[in-house]
């Protein structure tokens, strides 16, 4: 039995008819994906989810677009972005003390089972009018690598640290002034708002001088830092959970790998994610490796494998190896040190592929 009743928020017959055509549409898809999903908890054998995973990375990273990818599969449907690490956060922190009360062993059962059951009715929810047969649903959240939900599949997104921070410099120019400030340090805010000025002067500023985007040391090393310490915290978790072994409950997704071989790549995932990679669709459109918009304030922002190189100076390319480095290295994008006075040697990438900020 679940532990929470199903909310009853159906309109009446008046007020269906006089919905919007679109709205009334997406209620019935709604509707009819609730009457499945209530199906396959009852009939038994038969359960309205079979796996669950989480694709996490840094921000700019491409969780988004590898969201987009594994939902061409018609079994699969991921929904974001929920930052189910926080709700583990929350858990795992009223639930740590062993000497406390909750830890009665039938209240830690139902504490489990309600943690599960938040997390399964809101893919479940979030994926009714979309795909209502889809039985392997997930969340898309640029957060941190962390297990969340024991048996679930984690695809944790790796990109270029100076492609992130040429994506993300440009995603804060697309920010509202406001979350700019909620989001961000006030010395790399009041950055951000001089290069936003810019921006609207001129919307082809930064391609007439893309060394200006990462001009400010202080917002270099600032994003740089957030980077590194993000993927040192990734690269632990990662292999905590048996990353890269026979039995391992994440897979690592390269950014770069992706578009160099998107079919054989994504074909992998699938796999990894218990599907069939032949049901799948075709990526195009959003999909599609190389898609872009040439907008610098879109989120959908032409770019480029190794497209960092024209905005960083030597002097920016040595902010960011004093910040994140190490980091860098460890994770095959360089060797040593030599990159900064320009010579590099990008991992896994034998040419400049095309590649989208997502």
């Amino acid at each position: 039995m679940a532990l929470f009743h199903q909310p009853n928020i159906s309109p009446g017959p008046r007020a269906l008819l006089r919905m919007p055509p679109d709205e009334r549409a997406k209620w019935v898809r709604t509707y009819f994906g609730r009457a499945v999903h209530g199906v396959r908890r009852t009939v038994p054998g038969m359960k309205p989810v079979r796996q669950v995973f989480f694709i996490c990375g840094f921000p700019r990273s491409g969780t988004n677009w590898v969201c987009n990818l594994v939902n061409l599969h018609p079994q699969v449907c991921g929904t974001g972005e929920f930052h189910m690490h926080r709700l583990h956060r929350v858990i795992s922190e009223y639930m740590e003390h062993e000497w406390e009360a909750i830890h009665n062993p039938v209240l830690k059962r139902w504490v489990d089972h309600g943690y599960r059951e938040i997390i399964e009715r809101v893919l479940l929810e979030s994926s009714t009018a979309l795909k209502p047969f889809a039985t392997v649903l997930g969340d898309r959240s640029p957060g941190p690598l962390t297990r969340i939900l024991p048996g679930a599949r984690y695809l944790w997104v790796v990109r270029d640290g100076r492609d992130v921070i040429v994506s993300w410099a440009f995603h804060l120019l697309a920010t509202p002034d406001a979350e700019r400030r909620a989001v961000t340090p006030p010395a790399v805010a009041r950055v951000m708002e001089r290069q936003n000025a810019l921006l609207s002067a001129d919307p082809e500023y930064f391609k007439k001088h893309p060394e200006h985007l990462l001009s400010d040391r202080t917002v270099v090393s600032w994003m740089a830092a957030q980077w590194g310490y993000r993927c040192q915290v990734d690269r632990e978790a990662f292999k905590c959970l048996g990353g890269g072994g026979a039995d391992a409950l994440a897979m690592e997704v390269r950014y770069e790998r992706l578009h160099e071989d998107l079919a054989s790549e994504l074909a992998k995932v699938f796999r990894f994610i218990g599907v069939n990679p032949a049901k799948a669709k075709t990526p195009e459109g959003l999909t599609a490796a190389g898609f872009a918009t040439g907008d610098a304030r879109s989120h959908y922002r032409a770019g480029k494998a190794k497209a960092w190189g024209k905005y960083f100076t030597e002097e920016s390319r040595s902010w960011f190896h004093d910040a994140a480095g190490k980091e860098l290295i460890e994770l095959g994008y360089e060797q040593d040190a030599d990159w900064v006075i320009g010579e590099s040697r990008p991992e896994g990438v034998s040419h400049v592929v095309q590649a989208v900020d997502l």
